[in-house]
């Protein structure tokens, strides 16, 4: 069979799939190790017996709905790749818009010497930082113990020295020489809600670990918890980035306003023009 019909014969068993070509290419680039590009100057190439059966396995595991990042163990995130299994949260793209907005922010604000990259997961985020801004130090807090063993089999595939990872819940574990100087922080916290906005597909619930999806009853009990913490440890809170759902949107402005009367709301829209990040910025 040559990778022009195993592409082909792998868009029908994937028909369920909002992606077919896509996760066909991808899969099969697993397989053969290739770049996708190869996949169309040798689509004549046939494939061998091995081959053939290790793609028709991935196809299987992907037609029953484990993601192909699962199967790959490969996710590229703002431009570099980075390893993914179960132990964490798939990187999304609205992740990425976040990136590109406080990598903005820090490029402007060069005083700012610490970025705190809270809920790490596979710390795709928070390398992402580091490596765009290498003359800056960033800080992954992550409760998990497993996700964390994700982020730093990236930071090794990377090579990142300016970031450093510590297990915490939220920010109970910050660095306390970290307290007392200005600080961004990039909160990518669960916020899909157990009984409210409880936007979820039924792939991320059944195979991505819960303790990244959800935060409490209308996903923003994290948040709360956050902006509870900065209180208590009087952090000199420069800005605070939040990724939310969209229909979350008035009631986190609503909170987050309240929370922090003195700091300057921002809602910011993703490519399809829907709020999906709130921001706490410290007026100058």
């Amino acid at each position: 069979m040559t990778i022009h019909q195993a592409l082909s014969l792998s868009r029908e068993l994937l028909n369920r799939s909002s992606t077919p070509q896509l996760d066909s290419e991808l899969l099969l680039c697993h397989v053969l190790g290739c770049e996708k590009t190869e996949l169309i100057t040798q689509s004549e190439r046939e494939l061998t017996t091995e081959q053939l059966e290790l793609f028709k396995k991935c196809v299987q595991e992907r037609a029953a709905g484990k993601p192909v990042e699962h199967i790959t163990h490969r996710k590229e995130f703002f431009g570099r790749e980075f390893y993914i299994d179960e132990r964490a949260l798939i990187p999304r793209p609205e992740s990425e818009e976040m990136v590109e907005v406080a990598l903005e922010f820090l490029r402007a604000r060069p005083e700012l010497k610490t970025t705190i990259d809270l809920g790490s997961g596979s710390g795709a985020i928070g390398m992402s930082i580091a490596l765009e801004l290498p003359e800056r130090q960033v800080i992954g807090l992550e409760i998990s113990e497993k996700a964390l063993e994700v982020a730093k089999i990236n930071q090794q595939k990377h090579s990142c020295p300016n970031l450093t990872l510590i297990q915490s819940d939220l920010l109970d574990q910050l660095p306390p020489t970290s307290s007392s100087m200005p600080l961004c922080i990039i909160a990518n916290l669960p916020y899909i809600g157990t009984q409210t906005h409880h936007f979820v597909s039924d792939e991320a619930d059944r195979y991505e670990p819960h303790i990244a999806l959800y935060g409490g009853q209308d996903g923003l009990e994290l948040y709360r918890r956050t902006w509870r913490q900065i209180k208590e440890k009087n952090l000199n809170l420069a800005a605070l980035f939040m990724e939310i759902g969209f229909s979350q949107a008035e009631q986190m402005e609503k909170e987050a306003k309240a929370a922090f009367p003195n700091h300057q709301f921002e809602l910011k829209t993703d490519l399809a023009g829907l709020p999906r990040m709130a921001i706490l910025l410290q007026r100058l």
